[in-house]
C-alpha cells in the first residue's frame, strides 16, 4: 500500500509526476492512495478531480494555509486510517509534514524532490526546512 502526499498547487509538473506514478503503481497491482493538502477555497481542485476520475483513493486536508499543527494532526489521522506500507512525499510542505508524521507512526518514507527555485527570504526558509526534513526520510529521489 503506497500513499502519496502533496500540497497541490496549480496543475503542473509535480502533479503530473504524481499522476503518472500513481497510474503506473496501480497498473502494477499496488494499492495506491493520495493525500492532498489544499487551501480551504480550492473546492473542487482540478488535480483532485483528475485523480478521482482515474479511480484513485483521494483524501483531502482543507485547512487554513497557516494551520500547520492542525494539518499535521489531520495527516497523522489519515495515515493511521489508510495504514500504508510506505508514504511518498512530493514538495516542501508535504515533506516537512511527513518527516514528523512518518517517523512518529513508524511508516517508511520516500520523497521526490522536484527542485528548488530560490527567491525571496520566505522561499529560502521553506527550502532550508525542506532540506532538514529530507534528512529524516528513508529515501530521497531527485527529479532530473
Amino acid at each position: 500500500k503506497i500513499c502519496h502526499v502533496l500540497a497541490a498547487g496549480e496543475y503542473g509538473g509535480l502533479e503530473s509526476v504524481v499522476e503518472l506514478l500513481t497510474q503506473g503503481q496501480a497498473d502494477a497491482g499496488e494499492e495506491v492512495s493520495v493525500i492532498l493538502i489544499l487551501e480551504t477555497d480550492s473546492i473542487p481542485h482540478a488535480f483532485e478531480s483528475a485523480l478521482q476520475a482515474a479511480g484513485r483513493a483521494v483524501y483531502s486536508i482543507r485547512l487554513g494555509s497557516r494551520a500547520y499543527w492542525a494539518q499535521q494532526k489531520a495527516l497523522r489521522a489519515l495515515l493511521r486510517e489508510i495504514s500504508p506500507d510506505v508514504v511518498h512525499g512530493h514538495g516542501y510542505q508535504a515533506d516537512i509534514h511527513l518527516a514528523f508524521a512518518s517517523s512518529a507512526l513508524r511508516i517508511p518514507s520516500v520523497s521526490t524532490v522536484h527542485g528548488f527555485t530560490g527567491g525571496n527570504w520566505k522561499l529560502k526558509l521553506y527550502e532550508a526546512l525542506h532540506l532538514r526534513a529530507l534528512c529524516r526520510m528513508d529515501r530521497v529521489v531527485a527529479v532530473s
